[in-house]
């Protein structure tokens, strides 16, 4: 006899979370693995391309990327809209002094970044160094050193690792990996 218990929706949408959470963990895994693959083969065909066409999605990737961190700054739900996937999700890994993440990765999704973008009271700026494009079709990745101001005074450094879709003609940022590091900053900033 097989019985059936009714989950909660509570419990429904957790679950559907970290599902999406996992889909979006591996792809981004898989991107990364990828990237040195990617930069070799980029390096050597992007005349065959067409290097302005490159150049001009390029900039479209990254311009989507900046206009995340510009609705950050200005708190700007309506910004934050236009460039990212609302069912897309952001890990965060803090890294300990010693370079080790102990096991703190924490999940957040593009949609409560939104609704908690015109609540916040404090000045935030990201300012992203040496970013690398990789584009396919219509997915990119994003990798980039960035460093992080509250109120104008520095927080944090680390790298930042986006995935984009291009739909209907513009970039929206798909999911995001970044690291939270308090120590060798200048190291983070050159790329490292």
């Amino acid at each position: 006899m097989i019985l059936f218990t009714r989950v909660p929706a509570s419990v429904l949408a957790r679950a559907t979370v970290l599902a999406r959470a996992t889909v979006l963990a591996r792809a981004t895994v898989s991107a990364l693995a990828l990237l040195t693959l990617a930069a070799a083969l980029h390096a050597s065909t992007a005349q065959a391309q067409g290097i302005e066409d490159q150049d001009t999605e390029e900039q479209a990737v990254l311009n989507a990327v900046n206009g995340f961190f510009k609705a950050m700054t200005e708190k700007d739900a309506e910004l934050a809209r236009e460039v990212v996937r609302e069912d897309g999700f952001m890990y965060s890994v803090r890294l300990d002094e010693s370079g080790d993440d102990g096991g703190s990765a924490f999940l957040n999704s593009f949609a409560n970044f939104i609704d908690g973008l015109e609540n916040g009271d404090r000045r935030l700026v990201e300012t992203m160094y040496k970013p690398t494009v990789l584009i396919r079709g219509p997915i990119a990745m994003v990798w980039a050193a960035y460093d992080f101001y509250i109120d104008q005074e520095f927080s944090h450094c680390g790298i930042d690792i986006f995935t984009l879709i291009k739909s209907g003609g513009s970039w929206k940022l798909a999911g995001a990996v970044y690291t939270i590091e308090k120590t060798e900053c200048e190291n983070v900033k050159s790329g490292f």
